[in-house]
């Protein structure tokens, strides 16, 4: 942010003069944080044997191969998958839009905020 005098202290015709010894965009606000959260839960529903005989796991690495057998596995033939999300959890707003005009009412001041809380509820179901 630049803080500006928004007085024509040089008689240039523009209104966008810094005070002596303030730099361009040297003023600094104050920080902002936010804090989020994610809860997820999967419910298995029925259950299903899968026809597959197995494997064979083949792994390769610089001490040489390893082949490891599969067993054929139980599997669950539905998935109900629930989840929510929470953006801003502690509801703390995030200000912007500083003024830097020193004659401005609001000078230093922010001028708007966002952030506000949301929470959404997801579900999905596979097979």
């Amino acid at each position: 942010m630049t803080i500006r005098t928004c007085i024509d202290d040089n008689s240039d015709l523009i209104f966008n003069d810094r005070p002596v010894g303030v730099g361009r965009n040297s003023a600094r606000t104050r920080g902002s944080w936010n804090s989020s959260a994610n809860f997820g839960y999967s419910f298995t529903l029925g259950k299903k044997q899968v026809t597959s005989g197995g494997g064979v796991q083949i792994m390769g690495s610089p001490a040489g191969l390893t082949v490891n057998p599969m067993a054929s596995q139980t599997m669950p033939r539905y998935r109900l998958n629930i989840a929510v999300n929470i953006q801003n959890l502690l509801n703390q707003p995030a200000y912007s839009g500083f003024s830097g005009v020193m004659t401005s009412p609001f000078f230093l001041q922010p001028t708007s905020a966002s952030g506000v809380r949301r929470v959404t509820f997801n579900a999905n179901v596979s097979f």
